[in-house]
């Protein structure tokens, strides 16, 4: 199925005139070329001047200090291997592949960490992603951003940080510096 407009392949025939196979090769053609040049449009940001914008628009939108969005989607694992079904079975009750992503305020899509089996839930995907890392031991961990107190004063912070929903949870940073040593001793 097409994503944007839930359209099978065969579905689309009457639509374009092109048989379904045709269709199918173009794709799988699209989606090789695409992912090899992904490192040219798929990036955290790299220098100041790059997150600059994404935390302007956080700002305006009253979330100060923020550079990105994340959370994990599952994608459904069709012909699943027999010997990876239960470790791709997880919460979505069908197999999976399971992709942490991090986008800016306009869905421009800054990071990718993946796959991961389906079975890991984000708490465990957000302890050994790269991405999350370099947030708390790169550059981007000393970024200074200011924003109201209270009282109204004016208050600064370091860290950029990432928003996420309730899927993952709070912890220290350093249980996430812990698990990403652990992960590279591996």
């Amino acid at each position: 199925m097409l994503g944007g407009t839930i359209q099978s392949f065969c579905q689309l025939n009457p639509l374009t005139h092109i048989c379904a196979s045709d269709h199918r090769n173009f794709f799988l053609c699209f989606v090789k070329r695409i992912a090899g040049i992904s490192h040219e449009y798929v990036f955290m940001p790299r220098t100041p001047d790059e997150l600059k914008p994404i935390m302007r628009r956080y700002e305006e939108e009253g979330l100060p200090g923020v550079a990105g969005s994340v959370d994990v989607v599952h994608v459904k694992r069709a012909n699943c291997p027999a010997g990876d079904y239960n470790r791709s079975k997880g919460k979505e009750s069908y197999p999976s592949l399971a992709f942490e992503c991090i986008t800016d305020f306009d869905r421009r899509i800054l990071g990718v960490f993946g796959p991961q089996f389906g079975s890991n839930n984000d708490k465990h995907i957000v302890k050994i992603d790269d991405n999350i890392h370099s947030l708390n031991e790169g550059w981007l961990s000393q970024v200074k951003w200011q924003y109201y107190a209270k009282d109204g004063s004016i208050v600064s912070s370091t860290g950029a940080y990432v928003i996420r929903d309730n899927g993952y949870i709070c912890w220290p940073i350093a249980n996430v510096q812990l698990s990403h040593k652990a992960r590279q001793r591996r």
